[in-house]
C-alpha cells in the first residue's frame, strides 16, 4: 500500500479531471468488492479487490463503502468493523478509523451510516457517480443503494477519471 498522501493527489486528480470535463460537482460513489462464497458465506474463492478501489484507497479488504465529495475535495470511508464470527475465519484487523486513515479519508462509520448518507443525497438531488464494475454482486449492490434509481447514479465510461464516453 502507498502513503495516505497518495491516495489523496490521486482522488484529487480525478475530481480535477471530471470538473475540466464538465462533471461539475457531486459525490463520486466507490464500491470495494465483497466477498464471492463458493458453499457457504464464510468458505470464499480468493479475494481480489476492485482495481479501481484499490489506485483511488488502497485497501484491499472486502466490503466498504467510500464517498468522494467533489465540492470539498474529502473522502469518506464506510466499513463495518468485524465481528467475532469473521475473526474466527479472518483473524485480527485494523479498526475502521485507522483504515480510513491509511487512505488518507475521513471515516464515515458504518455501512448503514453509508447507506443512510446516499439515501440523503440522493433525496436531495445532488448528482452520484460511480465508476464501471464488471462483477455483477457489484452492480447490483450499487443498485441497491442508489434505491434501484440508477438513473440517479450516473456511471463513467472507461476507468473512472477518464472522462465520460
Amino acid at each position: 500500500m502507498f502513503s495516505a498522501q497518495t491516495y489523496s493527489r490521486r482522488r484529487e486528480a480525478l475530481v480535477n479531471q471530471m470538473k475540466l470535463r464538465g462533471y461539475g460537482s457531486g459525490f463520486v460513489l466507490f464500491l470495494a468488492h465483497g466477498e464471492s462464497p463458493v458453499n457457504y458465506p464464510a468458505n470464499a474463492y480468493p479475494f481480489r479487490q476492485d482495481s479501481n478501489w484499490l489506485y483511488f484507497f488502497g485497501l484491499a479488504l472486502p466490503d466498504m463503502i467510500a464517498l468522494l465529495d467533489m465540492d470539498e475535495g474529502k473522502a469518506f470511508l464506510f466499513c463495518d468493523e468485524p465481528g467475532p464470527d469473521d475473526l474466527v475465519w479472518t483473524g485480527p484487523r485494523q479498526p475502521a478509523p485507522e483504515l480510513a486513515e491509511l487512505c488518507g479519508a475521513s471515516y464515515g462509520g458504518g455501512i448503514g451510516a453509508a447507506e443512510a448518507r446516499i439515501a440523503g443525497i440522493i433525496s436531495a438531488g445532488a448528482p452520484i457517480y460511480s465508476p464501471p464494475y464488471c462483477r455483477a454482486e457489484t452492480r447490483e449492490r450499487l443498485d441497491a443503494l442508489a434505491g434501484a434509481t440508477l438513473g440517479k447514479a450516473q456511471p463513467l465510461g472507461g476507468r473512472l477519471g477518464q472522462g465520460a464516453e
